[in-house]
């Protein structure tokens, strides 16, 4: 927690995740805006399983320094810690608005507010399992802990993609289902 000879408190942490979930969501939706005027933008579920992918990298990236930690208790930066929370963060922002605006699109009229209630549902869920999660770090090496949520990640985005499969032409957009219909 020390960058150069700076103690940096550990709820600057939390406003840096902030800032950064801001930032990437803001330059998330820049990026598909500046790709749709260049090329065919993907439908929701791809670009949440395009997230998870690269919130998977997240996780994966910090076996490095656990790697570190466990072949000879080396001392990290915490440099690690911001790069987590930036690869994790633009994954996110590519999930969490993305499957917002697909249950908007796709719940039926007067049941929007519902449906949208109950996509954040998923955050109270997932939170419980990652705090049950975080008790394995305790008995697990921290290079295991940390691939073992890279999968989990994955598998998320695997998971989207066969939502895709059976379910892509119920979800897409009046006007592809047209064009892929014709």
């Amino acid at each position: 927690m020390t960058v150069g000879s700076f103690t940096v408190p550990v709820t600057w942490l939390q406003a840096v995740d902030a800032l950064l979930s801001t930032t990437t969501m803001l330059a998330s939706l820049a990026f598909w805006r500046w790709w749709a005027n260049r090329r065919r933008e993907p439908d929701e579920i791809t670009k949440m399983a395009m997230g998870c992918f690269v919130a998977a990298c997240a996780p994966a990236l910090l076996m490095i320094p656990a790697l570190a930690i466990e072949a000879g208790g080396a001392r990290i930066s915490i440099l690690w810690s911001f790069g987590y929370a930036l690869v994790n963060n633009i994954g996110f922002a590519n999930i969490m608005p993305v499957g917002l605006a697909l249950y908007s699109r796709v719940a039926p009229r007067g049941l929007q507010g519902v449906m949208l209630g109950i996509y954040y549902l998923h955050l109270f869920f997932g939170n419980l399992f990652v705090g049950w999660l975080a008790g394995l770090l305790e008995v697990m090496p921290g290079s295991n802990f940390w691939a073992l949520h890279a999968v989990l990640v994955a598998c998320a985005g695997a998971g989207l993609l066969m939502v895709k499969l059976v379910f892509g032409r119920l979800l897409a957009p009046d006007g592809e289902a047209a064009r892929g219909a014709a």
